[in-house]
């Protein structure tokens, strides 16, 4: 359950680069207090995870979040995509363990839905949205929320989905999405 005045840090690891948010959980209007984005640069493998490591402790040790919260990895088909960003989600475990910060994941899908009150893949004349159209979405909906004025430094896809995630958070009330077992049915044998 979520507390008055508890920080959320929201994080969208990407390829890119890393957005991430400061939202402040009010019982009556939650605050973005701050967002930014850590870059990649040009920098190999081991330059991205020093760098990542560094700059996450510095907004870590700046705003001392009570929650992670943090868009799921993505797996695609591209490994090398997949390892990298592995790599650099483990960083982010590593130090949130360190900093006694629990991590909250939800996948892309999830945060479009809550953000969004469900998801419509589909114009209204039945063609199918694009996912760059779906982002959008997600983004103009977190500029809503959090008002215009509020979004006065530079900010990209990275940083809206790291906001949406801290949304998700507060959205969730601060629980993971809880997987559904399938229940296995036994066949009905009949014996002769």
């Amino acid at each position: 359950m979520l507390i008055d005045g508890e920080l959320i840090l929201g994080l969208d690891i990407s390829t890119k680069n890393t957005g991430w948010s400061i939202v402040k959980y009010k019982t009556e209007k939650s605050e973005l207090l701050d967002y930014g984005f850590i870059p990649r640069g040009k920098m190999d493998i081991s330059e991205v995870l020093v760098n990542f490591e560094k700059e996450l402790t510095k907004i870590i040790e700046k705003w001392n979040p009570d929650k992670i919260s943090a868009e799921a990895p993505f797996v695609g088909s591209n490994r090398q995509t997949i390892e990298k960003l592995c790599l650099v989600h483990g960083v982010m475990l590593l130090v949130a363990k360190k900093e006694k910060i629990p991590v909250t994941y939800y996948s892309v899908m999830t945060l479009k839905s809550k953000v969004l009150n469900g998801i419509k893949s589909k114009h209204a004349d039945g063609t199918k949205k694009t996912g760059k159209e779906m982002k959008q979405e997600v983004q103009d909906k977190v500029i809503e929320v959090f008002g215009k004025e509020n979004f006065i430094k530079e900010y990209n896809d990275d940083v809206t989905d790291s906001i949406s995630a801290a949304y998700t958070y507060i959205l969730m009330d601060g629980n993971p999405i809880v997987k559904q077992k399938k229940s296995k049915r036994k066949k009905n044998v009949k014996s002769n």
